[in-house]
């Protein structure tokens, strides 16, 4: 097995988005310093009028992942955001089934989804059962 060189592999924990992402996130997203800072006013302001979305404190990280996800379409992210509030509020129970013992005693069961730490040019990830 030949070595990698160590330019080709990603930390395996990152503080930040590698740039050969942030091109992909401005060409195909349209993300830009200054649409990050109005999608997330927008939002913000937004998610205050709503009265189950009101009263959360969102972690900025949190509402761009909303925001990427729906291409800075901030009404389409306010949509999702508030589906997933709606679905946390009448499904609480569905969050809080499974009990942290589930995930520490069974891993092979919960881990079906790894990311690759090799540089590669197109977004991959694979999984098994």
């Amino acid at each position: 097995m030949a070595m990698m060189n160590e330019e080709e592999l990603y930390p395996f924990l990152m503080s930040f988005v590698p740039d050969p992402f942030l091109r992909k996130c401005e060409i195909e997203l349209n993300e830009t310093p200054e649409n990050k800072i109005k999608g997330l006013e927008e939002l913000k302001k937004m998610l205050l009028t709503h009265k189950l979305t009101s009263k959360v404190a969102y972690n900025d990280d949190y509402l761009i992942t909303y925001l990427r996800y729906s291409k800075y379409n901030v009404i389409r992210a306010f949509e999702r955001l508030r589906t997933m509030s709606n679905f946390r509020k009448n499904y609480s129970n569905v969050l809080k089934s499974l009990p942290d013992v589930y995930f520490l005693s069974k891993p092979s069961s919960t881990q079906f989804m790894r990311v690759l730490p090799k540089k590669m040019s197109r977004w991959m990830y694979y999984s098994y059962i």
